[in-house]
């Protein structure tokens, strides 16, 4: 049975250099990604993924671009393997449009096109109001909200930005008011920390942004997506086509209801959760949160996480590839025949239903391609009739 799972994708700050390039080694549709944004971008996205240093990562139009495109590969590589969607996708801010790309709502070259006046426009916005973010570790909310009125009626520009899980809310600001900010938590005995970005996004100070957005937003074509996308505005599912450009823009100048979202995610029934992207700050956030069986993340370990999605499937297949086998009647009365095409391929079937379940690994392509052979194979000797050993391969392709 396959695991049901929603996909979490991370946001600006995540960034870091020579993120993504082993899945630009390993897969030729990776590379053939980054060559195409490379083209689409007018910018050598693997000079800036894999050898570019971390203050100029963290640029906001090196950094957007990059880790969306980061993002996507570590999603596309995963999808290869497993070789099945998730049920919901959610991303934090920036995040929210690999989102998009993923479910299949944007085309790649409409998200590049995005994601470039995005990126640009923010820059400016940061260039225009210097701000600065800061993460506070406290559940009094009320406390932090409080807090930010009384900066703004000071002069002090500041507001939360992300409702990350019930002990960490984001504020966003100027940076004297978040530096002041992180005095008052530090003498409250509160925990508070700098994030790694360039603005104060999520706030008014990002406003500039928000018309270029909205209209390069409105020029992209939009698809009833793939697989249900939940928004950050709000928390909630997209239900129509044109809430996208709306709330792309909105996004940029309104707080993250991520925590919202990750409600909705659990109140639907799905306890396995995947961060997919640079580092791990998503499924961080996430095992603060009670409700979910499974967190994972694509960066801490793929090889695990491969194996968390394909591990019961592969036996499942092999079980059904050794059933076939058994239960379908023999009627070949040639001894010899039935002990090298019957026989004999069975025994390989056992033997390898023994070897997956000792190695508690996945299957590979070529590995199921064997096994389908091998079952067939029993059939074509066992002489059932065409229509009787189609029908039988047909369960089991349906499985591959």
């Amino acid at each position: 049975m396959k695991q049901k799972y929603a996909v979490l994708f991370p946001g600006q700050g995540v960034q870091y250099p020579g993120m993504g390039e082993t899945y630009y080694k390993k897969y030729n549709k990776v590379r053939n990604l980054y060559k195409q944004a490379s083209e689409i971008l007018g910018k050598n996205m693997e000079k800036i993924c894999f050898e570019s240093g971390d203050e100029f990562l963290k640029e906001t139009r090196n950094a957007q671009p990059a880790i969306l495109l980061t993002s996507y590969a570590a999603y596309i590589s995963l999808i290869e393997e497993i070789e099945y969607k998730p049920q919901i996708m959610m991303g934090h801010s920036l995040g929210e449009i690999s989102a998009l790309l993923a479910s299949e709502v944007l085309s790649f070259e409409d998200v590049l096109k995005l994601i470039q006046v995005r990126a640009n426009a923010m820059y400016e916005a940061t260039q225009l109001n210097k701000g600065a973010m800061c993460a506070v570790m406290t559940k009094d909310i009320r406390m932090i909200e409080l807090a930010c009125e009384e900066s703004r009626k000071s002069g002090n520009y500041v507001v939360p930005a992300n409702y990350n899980e019930k002990s960490q809310t984001v504020i966003s600001g100027t940076e004297d008011a978040i530096l002041n900010m992180m005095q008052y938590f530090q003498e409250k005995n509160i925990a508070s920390v700098q994030l790694n970005v360039q603005g104060a996004f999520h706030s008014d100070l990002m406003q500039f942004a928000y018309e270029p957005v909205l209209q390069q937003a409105r020029k992209l074509t939009f698809h009833q997506g793939s697989v249900d996308v939940i928004s950050n505005v709000g928390g909630n599912f997209y239900s129509e086509i044109s809430d996208y450009p709306v709330n792309l823009s909105k996004q940029i100048v309104s707080p993250v209801c991520w925590e919202q979202g990750m409600e909705k995610i659990k109140n639907l029934g799905i306890s396995n959760v995947v961060d997919i992207g640079p580092g791990n700050t998503i499924a961080n956030i996430a095992r603060r949160q009670t409700g979910f069986s499974s967190i994972l993340s694509e960066t801490e370990n793929h090889q695990e996480l491969i194996q968390f999605f394909t591990k019961s499937d592969n036996l499942s297949f092999i079980k059904k590839c050794l059933a076939v086998a058994v239960c379908t009647p023999n009627k070949n009365k040639n001894s010899q025949e039935y002990q090298e095409h019957v026989v004999s391929p069975y025994q390989k079937l056992v033997e390898f239903k023994k070897i997956i379940a000792e190695e508690n690994r996945s299957l590979t392509s070529d590995e199921k391609e064997h096994l389908i052979k091998w079952t067939d194979e029993v059939l074509t000797y066992k002489k059932v009739s065409k229509e009787e050993k189609n029908e039988k391969m047909k369960e089991i392709l349906m499985m591959r």
